[in-house]
């Protein structure tokens, strides 16, 4: 497999993981405080995918700037274990709230479902493609 499309694969993740993280603080944001200050469940579900999508952005430029197929290939399983994590947060390890209409049901969990999904996928491409390549010596 040849560099330019090893880097068009890792500018894709890094548009994803933006666009995740973007998002987690716009469209796929939570419910905010009850009227008594307090929180329910699901914000803290969306403040911990919201830290794990923003890493994964910023591992994702680390992997465009340094072109190093190693790092390359740790950084992408890394994305992995973490798009997993996110997936994994809201509803199992973190409750949601008890109505399925709400916002965190509605829009959050399939929101971080879809993302959580793609980018666990294209970067365990990466990770084959990366490792087919420095296994040729490019």
């Amino acid at each position: 497999m040849n560099k330019k499309r090893i880097r068009g694969i890792d500018i894709v993740l890094f548009l994803l993981c933006l666009v995740f993280a973007v998002g987690m603080l716009t469209f796929l944001k939570t419910c905010g405080a009850k009227e008594d200050g307090s929180f329910m469940n699901c914000q803290w579900a969306w403040r911990a995918v919201t830290g794990i999508s923003v890493l994964m952005a910023i591992q994702s430029l680390v992997m465009i700037v340094l072109r190093n197929n190693g790092i390359g290939e740790g950084i992408s399983i890394s994305l992995v274990l973490e798009a997993i994590l996110a997936l994994v947060l809201p509803g199992c390890v973190i409750p949601l709230c008890m109505m399925e209409t709400m916002r965190c049901h509605a829009i959050m969990k399939p929101g971080v479902m879809v993302f959580g999904i793609i980018i666990a996928v294209l970067s365990a491409i990466n990770v084959v493609l990366l490792h087919k390549g420095a296994a040729k010596g490019e």
